[in-house]
């Protein structure tokens, strides 16, 4: 089964796709983010962002993504997501102080996505 949900800027939930029951399992959920985000003060998701949560096998939830290939980890969706904000925000923070090509192409990558709103 899969579940989908869109994360806005006050509310986070997993929920099952066209349905307003929450997600009674952690296998094949995701969370798509888009716009201003209340775990990720001071940022906006320009465009979406799918997050995938899985269960580890020590029962934390693990929160990934395909496009940066970053994680975050915690004991709940809402903290492993907001542990993932951190390792995106930090990554964001590397990459534009780097001038090397290769670093500033992975930059210009990620502010397609993501943009601080006042720095």
């Amino acid at each position: 089964m899969h579940h989908t949900a869109t994360a806005t800027a006050e509310y986070l939930a997993v929920r099952w796709a066209g349905s307003s029951e929450p997600c009674s399992s952690i296998v094949s959920c995701q969370i798509v983010l888009l716009g201003v985000m209340g775990l990720m003060p001071g940022w906006e998701f320009l465009q979406p962002l799918t997050l995938r949560i899985a269960q580890d096998d020590d029962d934390s939830i693990l929160v990934t993504d395909d496009v940066f290939h970053m994680y975050g980890v915690g004991d709940s969706i809402r903290e492993s997501v907001a542990d993932y904000f951190q390792v995106l925000a930090e990554y964001y923070d590397h990459l534009s102080c780097d001038e090397d090509e290769p670093s500033r192409a992975l930059f210009q990558h990620l502010q397609s996505y993501i943009r601080p709103l006042a720095r």
